[in-house]
């Protein structure tokens, strides 16, 4: 069971479509901990990735990466939620991409990702499938609203936005909509 979970989240990543429709199509679970994927390089995943060398708006994404930005994004979904659910994953890939969409947020996604105190470490140095498989349907399609810009482990943040909803160990929160301009 566990070769054939990994065996379709390549599939997916290759053929840019959405992991969870392509697991659920052929009764395999997203989330299942113990048929994780096992993990790969980020060198041999950068490869497959770099098999679409057109421009990402021609690919349908919410906006415009390149090859590199899927694997910082990847590897930051990988620090800030390995253990977490697929869902989770595709949540803070999501959090990159509206900060990425958002005036208040620097335009890109490295910019997004350097920023001081915002995300994990980075250079953990492997990626598994999954994460991959998480950003590329984050920037297909949008599951959370657009203003949900933070998240924390454990608990809300106490100074940012407001409480949005938690996924396994991880608390998401939307922009304050309660505040006066």
């Amino acid at each position: 069971m566990k070769d054939r979970r990994d065996l379709l989240v390549m599939v997916a990543i290759i053929f840019m479509v959405v992991v969870g429709n392509l697991l659920y199509s052929n009764h395999t679970s997203a989330s299942e901990e113990e048929t994780a994927p096992t993990s790969i390089e980020v060198e041999s995943t950068t490869e497959v990735i770099k098999v679409k060398e057109e421009p990402t708006s021609k690919l349908g994404y919410r906006i415009n990466v390149t090859a590199d930005d899927v694997a910082l994004m990847a590897r930051v979904v990988m620090s800030e939620a390995s253990i977490e659910s697929y869902d989770c994953k595709v949540a803070i890939a999501e959090v990159i991409i509206n900060r990425v969409m958002s005036d208040k947020f620097p335009d890109t996604v490295q910019e997004v990702i350097n920023q001081k105190k915002q995300f994990s470490t980075r250079d953990n140095g492997e990626v598994n499938a999954e994460c991959y498989a998480a950003v590329y349907e984050a920037l297909q399609y949008q599951r959370h609203p657009g203003d949900m810009y933070y998240f924390r482990a454990n608990k809300y943040h106490d100074n940012y936005g407001q409480k949005y909803m938690r996924i396994d160990n991880t608390y998401f929160s939307v922009e304050d909509r309660t505040a006066k301009e």
